[in-house]
């Protein structure tokens, strides 16, 4: 009976030995694929950030032109009616005896 007490607790013992080895390789893939799946994610963020980063130049580009378009459109004149200036031109029917030219009339 020892001996076969003996069999039976090496035949545990291999048994407990092969899970632990089954166990072993199975957390080595676990920690592979999320070592893999960090590295793909930190690419993601880097090409994000990248994207955010450009995003925000053109953002900044683009309010300087918007700020120096206000600038140029709007400092130092009025908004009010009464103090704009209207560069209209003058249709021929409208135009005063001044502004015709001489060179238009025949010199017969």
């Amino acid at each position: 009976m020892e001996r076969q007490d003996f069999i039976n607790t090496i035949n545990d013992l291999r048994s407990t030995i092969e899970s632990l080895r089954l166990t072993i390789a199975t957390l080595q893939l676990t920690i592979k694929s999320l070592h893999d799946g960090e590295n793909r994610y930190k690419k993601q963020a880097s090409e994000y950030e990248e994207k955010i980063a450009g995003l925000i130049r053109q953002c900044e580009y683009l309010e300087s032109l918007n700020k120096r378009h206000c600038k140029n459109r709007f400092s130092g004149k009025t908004l009010s009616q009464k103090h704009r200036t209207e560069n209209k031109k003058k249709g021929r029917d409208e135009q005063t005896p001044d502004d015709v030219d001489a060179s238009s009339h025949d010199g017969f």
